[in-house]
């Protein structure tokens, strides 16, 4: 049956999220809900373990390979990598134009290479044979094969190549993935990064490999790798060749183990990774400007605590910066219309379903929206009331539905709004399973559709001002005749509850 529950209470404010529940003996149960803002997240030593750069797809770019290598050592990066496609046709006077290139810089760090398809596969004149040994002469590699491991700092750094060749299909040989994962097996360290590098990425990984373009590897051989790496959630698998911005979305793959585009040297890009004990913070550079494009950070530690820095998250046309109140000690700043921020690996507990996503931030601005997006369909587009500066945080709630397990993706993202705004963390909070929900987010909605919205009476409003979270709170005067009504739904009369975060007036 139908009830009307009324609000009628000398109070000020009511305030975030109601929900409605379904408990077990089959009552609505109607809950106002929140947690701590406390912040979960750790901090890490401010310096890096170490650093390096790769880069890919110089192409007989010799400015270009002088900027990349220009800007490692401003960088003081302590080691390189150029991930394939050093040359256009694999002509022994392009590999010495690029290689006099690196040498040109002044301390210019160590250089390690992988082979790439332009290594190989444009010159008729030669067989593949030929073409690896000259890639493996020209750049020093003393192994009989294209693959090989160093350490690096103390750390497994494995360059893989495509050693065998039938028709047009180069691949990865039995014999190849075979020494991997022995390699693997023999070095691997729980929680301890390997880095693997290879010119071509794994199909279905990072951004523009879900289509065939770029990503026409031998799929059986190509499914024997991927498998080797899922074993270690600690790789974290660095490739080039597409040459494809690596401000786009989806450029860091975090499945059963990460993967990276590092841009390309020819369009002046390149990728600084800083190690840490408990993570690896990533840099996508412009080596022309030497500025810093894109961020995201690989955690070496499960998340337990529901709570995800937006430092720590994948980011683009947004900056990282101090932040006095912030929980984590950082903000990232969208000011751009092009910005997002991307939370990769985000928890959706055992069984996945509705969540609440709780979004702390700062704005001194009036009319900030933001779009919200979960695993790629967008849920709605936000609006961010003004907090009074953008170092006084506040929280909003959305009601989103995840899957089980930590593949999950949620983005913020600008949608062309280019107003100014700091966000500090996102927090997951799980509920009971729900049936309705207020944020009263100025409005009386469901915020998850169902239909059951709230209608305010008399003098009630919407307080965007003086609230806790949520974009507003629901004001009340205490008078009679002002009070906000929903119907419910339920074949119960009797016990039901409401929850709520309140503030009165004494």
């Amino acid at each position: 049956m139908s009830f009307m529950k009324r609000f009628q209470k000398s109070f000020l404010s009511l305030l975030l999220i109601v929900t409605a529940l379904v408990g077990s003996t089959g009552l609505i149960t109607v809950l106002f809900q929140s947690e701590s803002s406390a912040a979960g997240a750790e901090n890490p030593t401010d310096a890096p373990i170490f650093s390096f750069m790769s880069m890919s797809d110089t192409h007989s770019s010799v400015d270009n390979t002088k900027n990349a290598v220009r800007d490692a050592v401003t960088n003081n990066i302590s080691s390189m990598v150029l991930v394939g496609d050093i040359t256009n046709n694999g002509d022994s006077g392009e590999y010495d134009s690029v290689l006099n290139a690196i040498n040109s810089v002044n301390n210019h760090p160590q250089m390690y290479y992988t082979i790439g398809n332009h290594e190989y596969d444009w010159d008729d004149g030669y067989n593949f044979t030929i073409m690896q040994n000259r890639f493996k002469q020209k750049v020093g590699i003393p192994e009989s094969t294209v693959y090989y491991s160093r350490k690096v700092q103390g750390y497994d750094f494995i360059f893989l190549g495509y050693d065998r060749k039938i028709s047009n299909n180069a691949y990865m040989s039995d014999a190849q993935l075979d020494w991997l994962e022995s390699t693997l097996a023999a070095n691997a360290v729980s929680g301890k990064p390997i880095f693997l590098f290879n010119h071509q990425p794994i199909f279905q990984t990072v951004s523009r490999t879900f289509s065939a373009v770029g990503s026409a590897q031998n799929t059986v051989q190509e499914q024997k790798f991927k498998n080797i790496l899922e074993k270690y959630p600690q790789a974290i698998f660095t490739t080039g060749h597409l040459h494809d911005d690596i401000k786009l979305q989806g450029n860091l793959y975090a499945g059963k183990f990460s993967a990276v585009r590092d841009g390309a040297v020819v369009e002046n890009q390149a990728m600084i990774f800083d190690v840490y004990q408990d993570k690896v913070h990533l840099k996508g550079r412009d080596v022309s400007t030497q500025k810093t494009i894109w961020e995201g950070t690989i955690s070496l530690k499960p998340n337990t605590t529901g709570t995800y820095e937006a430092e720590d998250s994948v980011f683009t046309y947004a900056t990282q910066s101090e932040g006095v109140n912030a929980s984590g000690g950082k903000v990232v700043n969208m000011n751009d219309g092009r910005a997002y921020i991307e939370a990769l690996k985000v928890d959706g507990g055992a069984a996945g379903g509705n969540k609440i996503l709780k979004i702390r931030y700062a704005t001194d601005a009036a009319n900030v929206t933001e779009g919200i997006y979960v695993n790629g369909a967008k849920v709605q587009t936000l609006n961010f009331p003004t907090t009074g500066s953008m170092s006084s945080y506040n929280d909003l709630a959305v009601a989103i539905e995840l899957k089980p397990g930590t593949n999950n993706k949620i983005v913020i993202q600008s949608d062309g709004s280019a107003t100014g705004v700091n966000i500090d963390k996102i927090q997951i909070m799980d509920s009971a399973t729900y049936s309705t929900m207020w944020g009263f987010n100025s409005n009386g909605n469901d915020s998850i559709a169902n239909g059951i919205n709230a209608v305010l009476k008399g003098s009630a409003a919407y307080d965007t001002t003086d609230k806790m979270e949520g974009s507003a709170s629901l004001s009340l005067n205490g008078a009679d005749g002002n009070y906000a009504s929903a119907g419910l739904a339920s074949t119960k009369t009797d016990d039901v509850t409401l929850t709520a975060w309140v503030k009165w007036n004494g």
